[in-house]
């Protein structure tokens, strides 16, 4: 039973659960799939400057790739003979939008890692000089030459509202991509950068524990306040379609790349997206 692994990378000082509803929907569809929490950078232990946790990203992953690759042919462990350690693919979302780009293309000193055969940037910084926020200099994006030396396929996933990073950090990557074998540029129009993370859930729990959205500073929720304002409340794109386009197209463009999964690539045309009155797809 050799399964793909996915390797999941979660946004700046964010939660490896942040993307739980795509991982269970990936791990339900036959993948293996880990996500690690990179410590120095995550809401648990935050504080690596920004250059230091840039460059720890890619050495990340290639940890855990290691780490299941060595669990794969240990006899005694439970995923004893599980993988199939020719199919790698990374997904991420914001700063781990660009770590799984970094596998592919090297990142902040790092190497590209061989074994990553397909990878899915959500929400990731192309170019620096399109970050909404201050941060500046090499690590903030990726130079022409790093994207023309991707030669893995990609699948770019983003929000046409997103005001952290956007959209038109897909649109260059998807010219600049040059020696990609496929690309695939999803833009779902009316998601910001939170619709693809679970800010929702977050929110709704606190709700359902009594803690209203006032009251959410107070116990140390005040950087939701926003997300979950622009993502969660009735007037804004529903989350949960975009949650469903997220897995659709995640979960397609991996069965296609990995699996080899032919049935899937109607999901991958223009054609098929034209029934999807939320979704903008370029594809080459």
């Amino acid at each position: 039973a050799d399964q793909p692994l996915v390797v999941f990378s979660h946004g700046y000082e964010g939660i490896n659960t942040q993307s739980v509803d795509l991982m269970e929907t990936l791990a339900s569809h036959g993948f293996v799939v880990a996500s690690p929490e990179h410590v120095g950078n995550s809401q648990a232990s935050p504080g690596d400057p920004f250059d230091e946790a840039a460059a720890n990203r890619v050495p990340d992953v290639s940890l855990v790739i290691d780490a299941m690759t060595e669990r794969n042919r240990d006899p005694d462990d439970a995923f004893a003979g599980r993988l199939d350690e020719e199919n790698v693919a990374v997904v991420g979302h914001s700063f781990g939008g660009m770590t799984a780009l970094g596998t592919a293309a090297g990142w902040a000193g790092a190497e590209p890692d061989p074994r990553v055969v397909a990878i899915v940037p959500i929400s990731a910084v192309i170019d620096g000089d399109l970050q909404a926020s201050e941060r500046s200099g090499p690590n903030a994006g990726f130079t022409t030459a790093q994207l023309a030396s991707v030669e893995v396929p990609v699948m770019l996933v983003g929000g046409t509202e997103d005001e952290s990073v956007p959209i038109e950090n897909n649109d260059l990557a998807f010219d600049q991509l040059t020696e990609s074998p496929a690309v695939m540029n999803v833009a779902i129009q009316g998601a910001t950068h939170t619709h693809f993370a679970n800010v929702c859930t977050f929110g709704e729990l606190l709700i359902g524990l009594g803690i209203e959205e006032a009251a959410w500073p107070d116990i140390g929720a005040a950087d939701l306040v926003e997300p979950y304002r622009v993502t969660c409340t009735p007037e804004v794109f529903p989350i949960d379609e975009a949650v469903r386009l997220q897995n659709l197209y995640v979960v397609s463009f991996l069965q296609r790349q990995l699996v080899g999964e032919e049935e899937y690539g109607w999901f991958l045309t223009e054609e098929y997206a034209d029934t999807e009155p939320a979704v903008n797809l370029e594809t080459r």
